[in-house]
């Protein structure tokens, strides 16, 4: 509900990945800050959210190592192949809902989407979306530091 609820304060996403269609974004979590105005508009999944992330500031090596974000996506919209530019975070990408035949492709592999399910991949994949059906597609992405990085004492920061 949340998400359907804040369609209006959604804005381009990563516009340098150059996506074909319609793909936007609401950041909920970012630079190490919870945005006031989104989680306001989201209170129920910022809350949630909010007892888990950031997991393990200490460790972060780039700005966005731990983030959370709302992605929306239309017909016919596809993001082209890109990757995150560390190896030390995973994303879960978890459908909300309108998975269609929405394909992430993670690494030259796709998996079709499920409303209700998350997808976990690391960042440093390459990864890719075509969302060919129609309907608006509402994925919450949560970014966060490896769990190998926490448990191994030389790969901290």
């Amino acid at each position: 509900q949340e998400a359907h609820g804040v369609a209006g304060m959604l804005g381009a996403a990563y516009k340098y990945l150059r996506p074909d269609g319609a793909w936007d974004v609401l950041n909920l979590y970012r630079g190490g800050e919870w945005q006031a105005e989104a989680c306001e508009a989201m209170p129920t999944t910022c809350a949630f959210l909010q007892a888990n992330v950031p997991t393990a500031r200490d460790s972060w090596v780039v700005p966005n190592n731990e983030e959370v974000v709302l992605l929306r996506s239309s017909a016919d919209t596809f993001v082209p192949e890109h990757s995150g530019a560390v190896n030390n975070q995973i994303n879960v990408h978890f459908t909300i809902s309108g998975a269609g035949s929405a394909v992430l492709t993670v690494g030259g592999k796709g998996k079709e989407l499920q409303d209700g399910k998350a997808l976990c991949f690391q960042d440093s994949f390459s990864h890719s979306l075509n969302h060919t059906h129609e309907g608006d597609r509402y994925t919450l992405v949560i970014r966060v530091i490896h769990p190998d990085v926490l448990t191994h004492p030389k790969l901290k920061a």
